[in-house]
């Protein structure tokens, strides 16, 4: 869905360890913007992150040739840049990383004749794992969703056939059985997945029906379809095994609740979002963190609100000045965040990604301007436990910047 951060590549990872606050008393000290794709190439950014040695991640696909390429490259802590690797070839593509900076990718690809799903791993050494199809052979595959847990155990979804499955694959490489998570074919799309520490997963996707959502007890079989409200849902999970769907119900953003004991609690209004982009992501206590961009009028400011592990909505907070939209977030285990979107530049036709940094408490650090200012779009950004951040966002090639 278009101008759904859920549906471009967004995976959240949830880490239950503990870390000291970053706090936001000083802003952070972004390094200079660098070009770590290949210049004047059309590209997509997939994503970014960063591990704890403060190694970060950075994935794209390069458009202009056919088939399309998704490549990745590290930026050292130290600020020096690995090879452009190239991980594989075919559309659609998600990426995450395990706490350990290990990186996986799934992408849509051809075998030949059909599109099917594909995984590969690329070790924080730098080592390519090699390249695994998931989705069955002599069927078309669409949609990839998947999520890991810190350790790089990850839950793949797709939707073949108009039916959901799901496949295992071990942070060693071992692969669960093929299962089909949807019940009768009502037109799935767009899964999206989260996972827990203790390897429990939620899937959610959209359907005829509406929303609906699969949980998947860690080792074990998927269980029913549970009906939710809105449209263009994300998901996070808590270490209880809850999941948070965050959803768009026309005009306002919703956030619901699926226990884990598979209740299905009612939708909470977040506040008025029409059009525009929102995400979420959760940190170690299981508070969650949700920010938006709601187009109103055409004027667009990103803002964020907190939502308790009671389901307690915390007070909205204004984060941009006019014209913010895209908004992206990386959230640590402590609670701290950065929160990165494109905006207008002033007195120019050209954009700039902007950031912010914002304590567990609330405080927020200045808005800040990472980039040049040269038609900027679609930024990504991570952070580690540590406090240290990256972000990524797209001009004539895709570039990163560190902090602090």
């Amino acid at each position: 869905m278009p101008g759904r951060r859920g549906f471009l590549g967004l995976v959240v990872v949830v880490s239950v360890l503990i870390a000291g606050s970053a706090g936001a008393s000083q802003a952070i000290a972004w390094t200079a913007p660098v070009g770590v794709s290949p210049l004047d190439k059309s590209t997509n950014l997939i994503g970014t992150d960063i591990d704890a040695a403060g190694n970060s991640t950075t994935a794209w696909q390069v458009t202009d040739v056919s088939p399309r390429r998704i490549q990745a490259r590290v930026r050292r802590s130290d600020g020096s840049l690995g090879f452009i690797r190239n991980i594989g070839e075919g559309g659609f593509a998600r990426f995450a990383m395990d706490d350990a900076g290990n990186s996986y990718f799934v992408w849509v690809g051809s075998d030949g004749t059909d599109d099917r799903i594909y995984y590969r791993s690329l070790s924080a050494t730098g080592a390519l794992g090699p390249t695994v199809a998931l989705s069955p052979a002599g069927a078309d595959a669409s949609f990839p969703g998947f999520a890991i847990d810190p350790a790089g155990n990850a839950v793949v979804s797709w939707v073949v056939l108009k039916r959901v499955q799901m496949r295992t694959v071990s942070s060693s490489g071992v692969l669960g059985t093929r299962q089909t998570v949807s019940g009768q074919p009502r037109f799935p799309n767009g899964p999206e997945v989260a996972m827990n520490a203790a390897g429990d997963a939620t899937i959610v996707w959209g359907s005829e029906d509406g929303t609906v959502a699969v949980q998947v007890p860690s080792g074990g079989a998927p269980g029913p379809v549970k009906l939710l409200s809105g449209t263009g849902a994300q998901v996070v999970m808590n270490a209880d095994g809850d999941a948070i769907v965050l959803s768009d119900d026309d005009p306002y953003l919703q956030v619901q609740t699926l226990t884990a004991g598979g209740s299905v609690e009612a939708p909470i209004r977040v506040g008025l979002l029409k059009f525009g982009d929102y995400t979420l992501a959760i940190d170690g206590s299981g508070t969650s963190l949700i920010v938006w961009a709601p187009e109103i009028h055409g004027n667009e400011r990103v803002r964020d609100r907190t939502l308790s592990p009671a389901g307690v909505l915390g007070p909205m907070q204004l984060l941009s000045s006019l014209h913010g939209r895209t908004p992206d977030l990386g959230l640590n285990s402590a609670g701290d965040a950065v929160i990165a979107w494109q905006e207008d530049a002033p007195g120019s036709e050209q954009s700039q990604t902007q950031a912010i940094e914002r304590a567990a408490d609330g405080s927020l650090g200045p808005e800040q301007t990472i980039s040049g200012t040269a038609r900027t779009s679609d930024p990504m950004v991570g952070l580690n436990d540590g406090g240290e951040a990256i972000a990524a966002w797209h001009t004539r090639r895709i570039q990163v910047s560190a902090g602090p």
